[in-house]
């Protein structure tokens, strides 16, 4: 079986800054619904799962949580960790981690 490029780390890695630039701002759309009907507060720990570049990790740990955003995609890990660290958010991390398997 072939898989498709959005189906596999090196379509999304290659195209992290890309999808930061272009698409990103669209989670935050429903990220802050989200993580409002969650009761993510200061303190929350959570683990955002596909986090891609971050938009709702970002938006949590603004919020005072303790994040660990998860991708398959090294580029879009790489994007997420930026965005944390600029944010100075130093009790976040992220990870390459499959939320499939």
């Amino acid at each position: 079986m072939t898989l498709s490029a959005d189906q596999v780390p090196d379509g999304w890695s290659d195209g992290a800054e890309g999808y930061q630039a272009q698409f990103a701002g669209f989670t935050g759309l429903y990220a802050d619904a989200a993580l409002d009907a969650l009761g993510v507060v200061a303190g929350t720990r959570l683990l955002d799962v596909a986090g891609g570049t971050g938009a709702t990790s970002v938006r949590a740990a603004q919020r005072g949580a303790t994040v660990t955003c998860t991708d398959f995609a090294p580029g879009m890990v790489a994007v997420a960790a930026r965005r944390l660290a600029e944010g100075g958010h130093s009790d976040c991390v992220t990870a390459l981690m499959d939320g499939q398997d």
